[in-house]
C-alpha cells in the first residue's frame, strides 16, 4: 500500500476504534497501562496495515490481536529461581548475579 493511503487508512482506523480499544484495556488494568496497551495495539495495526480488514471486521481484528496477546504467558518478574550451588547468590540490579 502506498504510504499516503496507508496513513489515511490508519487515521480512519484510529479515529473509529481508539475509544473501543482503550475501553477494552481500561476494563482490565489501570489508566496508564491501558494507554500503553492501546498504543501498542495501534502500533501493530500500523505495522500490519495491509492485513487490517475493512468495515465491520476492523474492530474484531484489533481485539482478537489483543486477546491473543493476553493469552501469552506473562514474563517472569525478576530473575529465575536458582537451585543448587548458585542458591547462595543474590540478584542485583537488572538481574545481575552478585
Amino acid at each position: 500500500m502506498q504510504r499516503d493511503l496507508a496513513e489515511q487508512r490508519f487515521q480512519e482506523i484510529y479515529q473509529s476504534h481508539q475509544r473501543h480499544v482503550l475501553a477494552y484495556f481500561l476494563r482490565r488494568t489501570d489508566a496508564t497501562s491501558a494507554r500503553d496497551g492501546a498504543a501498542e495495539a495501534f502500533l501493530v495495526a500500523w505495522r500490519r496495515i495491509d492485513d487490517v480488514p475493512m468495515g465491520d471486521n476492523t474492530l474484531p481484528w484489533l481485539l482478537r490481536g489483543l486477546a491473543k496477546g493476553a493469552r501469552q504467558p506473562a514474563p517472569q518478574s525478576g530473575p529465575p529461581r536458582s537451585i543448587g550451588k548458585e542458591a547462595h547468590h543474590s540478584w542485583g540490579p537488572r538481574g545481575t548475579l552478585t
